[in-house]
């Protein structure tokens, strides 16, 4: 269900104080019995069990995708290429493409899966796909928080990895992650331009890694995003109506010219 009124989203801060109230996990849990969400994962389940190698696992783009959601990964399946060298590749090399990602979603999946090492050995796993399907599961609900209100996803998936957190680069190379931070502290999109340590500075100096753990903070800093949110909307909106507004006037006048002449 998507809450609105009039089609207008309501505001993140309502929306989010719902969320922090429920039982997150419990409610992605639930989530698993949307008849989609289901059919996906019966799927997955019955497909993991057959696959006999990675090519076959790569050529099946429903698979793909499922897997790829798992880790909130689904826009790579456009990088077929890519994203196979990533799942494939040594772990343990540094040179690795999963290892000079800065987001740590790639590593996860390359260490997980381990499609380079052990082939399709893990799919046959039940508490391999039972994981994956978990992941999956929680994903989707998140994209359905989304539906919402965009912010609403992105302050449900920071609650969750944060506390995975170790240093402010991971930060930086998790793109949700990155824009909780930099919309709740107010740094402008333009920070991007500069090297990571001038950004890396503009975090820590606003944001406490060594509060990643702590409910209390994280809640409080999430309360401050959603906030910066609605301002950001507000203001959206403001700009938009101005406009409007305008265009209007401007149609209105030369309306009038047309009829006086």
């Amino acid at each position: 269900m998507v809450d609105s009124i009039g089609g207008f989203q309501l505001p993140a801060s309502a929306l989010y104080q719902r969320l922090a109230k429920g039982d997150a996990a419990k409610q992605a849990t639930q989530y698993a019995q949307n008849p989609q969400v289901k059919k996906e994962i019966e799927y997955f389940r019955q497909k993991a069990a057959t696959v006999k190698s990675v090519d076959e696992f790569f050529k099946d783009p429903r698979l793909l995708k499922f897997a790829l959601s798992a880790y909130s990964l689904e826009s790579e399946q456009q990088y077929p290429a890519r994203i196979k060298e990533i799942m494939t590749s040594d772990p343990k090399d540094p040179k690795a493409l999963a290892n000079r990602m800065l987001d740590p979603r790639y590593k996860e999946i390359n260490k997980e899966f381990q499609l380079g090492q052990l082939g399709t050995a893990n799919l046959k796993l039940t508490k391999f796909v039972d994981k994956v399907v978990s992941k999956y599961t929680t994903n989707e609900y998140e994209k359905k928080l989304g539906e919402q209100n965009p912010a609403l996803r992105e302050a449900a998936y920071f609650k969750r990895r944060i506390g995975e957190v170790k240093d402010v680069y991971q930060i930086l190379g998790d793109k949700a992650l990155r824009a909780v931070v930099f919309d709740t502290l107010g740094i402008p999109a333009e920070v991007a331009n500069q090297s990571l340590e001038k950004q890396a500075a503009l975090v820590t100096k606003g944001f406490k890694l060594d509060k990643v753990n702590d409910k209390t903070y994280i809640d409080n800093f999430l309360k401050r995003f959603v906030a910066a949110r609605d301002r950001q909307a507000a203001q959206e909106n403001a700009s938009a109506d101005f406009n409007s507004g305008n265009m209007a006037l401007s149609l209105f006048s030369g309306g009038r010219l047309n009829i006086y002449v």
